[in-house]
């Protein structure tokens, strides 16, 4: 989508009035955002996931373990890291201690993370080179990508990617530069041959209200 146009801020904004107006829950809300993608979702060469960078976080913290040994332990510390450690985290993990909403790992950690995964995975949290969650020397930038509001995304099996692009409290501006940056990355990842076609259907909505559609003739 690239830079977003004047028109298309303008269409979100509205949107975004309409959510919070649409919202009646009793506890701090999300907005979330739902995308009805173009593609055969079925189709292995057709599946779209990745990772979006909102530029104002998600309006809460975001827990960051870390699975690394030695330096890289020791930048992943510094870069923010909520938890960082190697067979003994493993173990904390195994017993049910997961306190934590990201997770990355060191390559070397690998073998020793597996016995994690039937933990991790179902969760949506094990560590995938594919995904940048299996970092080397660009730990420190990882962790702090993380921290500062990376997520992850997958189109399920009817090509619908959900995510949440921020608390609904959160300045309707800075909710807007979320939401832009979710559709922008979400539909930059599907195949090449996709790009130049408008998705079947975008929706934002807060956690419990009713959804809003937009134009996805514009994106």
């Amino acid at each position: 989508m690239g830079l977003a146009s004047p028109q298309v801020r303008v269409h979100v904004s509205e949107a975004l009035t309409l959510v919070r107006a649409l919202d009646f829950a009793r506890m701090e809300a999300s907005v979330n955002c739902v995308i009805k993608l173009n593609v055969e979702a079925k189709r292995t060469d057709e599946r779209v996931r990745g990772m979006a960078f909102l530029p104002h976080g998600r309006g809460k913290p975001t827990r960051v373990a870390v699975f690394a040994r030695g330096a890289l332990a020791d930048e992943a510390t510094d870069a923010g890291a909520d938890l960082v450690g190697a067979e003994e985290l493993v173990e904390q993990v195994l017993a049910g201690a997961i306190d934590f909403d990201r997770c990355l790992a060191t390559p070397d950690m690998l073998p020793a993370l597996a016995k994690a995964a039937r933990v991790l995975g179902p969760r949506g949290l094990m560590p995938n080179p594919k995904r940048g969650g299996v970092v080397g020397a660009g730990i420190a930038d990882a962790v702090m990508r993380a921290k500062a509001g990376e997520v992850e995304f997958k189109a399920n099996k009817e090509g619908l990617v959900h995510g949440a692009v921020g608390k609904i409290t959160l300045p309707r501006q800075k909710i807007q530069e979320n939401t832009l940056a979710f559709i922008s990355d979400v539909l930059a990842a599907r195949p090449r041959r996709f790009r130049n076609a408008s998705p079947h259907g975008i929706y934002l909505s807060s956690t419990q209200g009713r959804s809003v559609k937009l134009d996805h003739r514009l994106f």
